[in-house]
């Protein structure tokens, strides 16, 4: 008997590809355990969202792919068991290394094809304005899925910092994402906005919001939360009001943005570094930069994927946005599986000349 949407022919399989922990990264899949031990049976589908199996269930090197690009549910032999899983929240909670950004997406299908190649990261805000259309890939997934199994940041914006909107614009999100609460809620920008303006708000503190911030993870809406978009003095003195850490700064990183200073300063303080737009927003900016060219040539690896893995090494992980299945399944695929040689390393580093693609008017990017 054959799948009816792989056309896999049923047999034995290894254990390590399709263990119960694989059935985190295609739970589509079920498996009857054969007399040795060592192997499992492909038994069935099930009747999860035709678009996913059509995804992951092509063919076995392909499943063996996702096995080893997801850094949830697989097991990579002479990995270390941090690169596997993510950074360590202060709730206990892991932030996969990888995630998917959404800002700009053209359409929920992306997060769609995002959960199928094996993404568990998914990383939105309300100024985005696509929680409620990325809430429905969101719920659909939950359908099928245990909660936990996913991981769930969004942010709150500028004209919300008022200690009395951050609990209604938390909740908010978890409703327009469908997904019971937040994993991470980070505060967008430092700067505070009056509500419905960008006229800058100076009734309240930063440490106000924050502790509004600390009583969401209180009360269950949040598990983690952090900032974004904040200096090293920012995050300094922040961190000596807070009650709750901090989880992460997610800020820009990518080669010709280093930011070298923050993320060391970060790290030393406890405090994660997340990049967002590691690949710039489009080919000009970073991945058309013909030096990259060259070093991802010598590398044997795609522009994309040495940006990716360049931050990885760092301790810094990414959240990469894009709308084509095939950069998405790009940018995740054998993640996991090498690491920048010294000299590679090296001009990457050089690469940087603090060139910024997100830059408001209204921020001051000076320590």
């Amino acid at each position: 008997m054959r799948c009816f949407v792989c056309q896999i022919k049923n047999g034995p399989v290894s254990a390590a590809l399709h263990s119960a922990k694989f059935t985190k990264v295609c739970p589509t899949l079920r498996h009857t355990r054969s007399r040795s031990a060592s192997t499992y049976t492909l038994e069935r589908h099930s009747a999860f969202d035709i678009f996913e199996q059509q995804r992951l269930c092509v063919h076995r090197p392909r499943l063996q792919a996702l096995a080893r690009a997801t850094s949830i549910g697989s097991e990579m032999a002479g990995k270390p068991a941090q690169q596997q899983e993510g950074l360590k929240m202060p709730s206990g909670d892991t932030f996969p290394w990888i995630g998917f950004g959404t800002s700009g997406i053209p359409s929920p299908d992306s997060i769609r094809h995002a959960f199928a190649a094996g993404y568990r990261n998914i990383d939105d805000a309300a100024a985005y304005g696509n929680e409620a259309e990325n809430g429905s890939a969101i719920g659909e997934f939950l359908k099928q899925h245990n909660r936990k199994e996913i991981f769930v940041t969004s942010k709150l914006w500028q004209d919300k910092h008022h200690p009395d909107s951050v609990r209604k614009s938390c909740q908010q999100s978890i409703r327009d994402l469908q997904c019971q609460y937040l994993d991470l809620y980070l505060i967008h920008w430092p700067e505070a906005f009056k509500p419905g303006t960008k006229e800058p708000e100076t009734d309240f503190t930063l440490f106000d919001t924050w502790k509004a911030m600390e009583r969401l993870v209180d009360e269950g809406l949040a598990r983690n939360v952090g900032v974004s978009n904040f200096s090293l003095s920012q995050v300094q003195e922040l961190k000596k009001a807070a009650r709750i850490p901090i989880a992460c700064n997610q800020v820009e990183i990518h080669p010709m943005l280093s930011n070298d200073k923050l993320v060391k300063g970060c790290q030393a303080l406890g405090v994660h570094m997340v990049a967002y737009s590691p690949l710039g927003h489009s080919p000009k900016e970073i991945l058309g930069n013909a030096e990259l060219v060259n070093i991802a040539k010598a590398a044997g690896k795609t522009p994309s994927q040495l940006c990716l893995r360049w931050n990885l090494d760092r301790g810094v992980a990414v959240i990469p946005e894009s709308g084509s299945p095939e950069h998405i399944q790009e940018n995740i695929e054998g993640i996991y599986d090498w690491k920048l040689p010294a000299d590679i390393k090296n001009r990457m580093d050089a690469l940087n000349r603090d060139q910024r693609v997100i830059d408001p008017t209204w921020h001051d990017w000076t320590e």
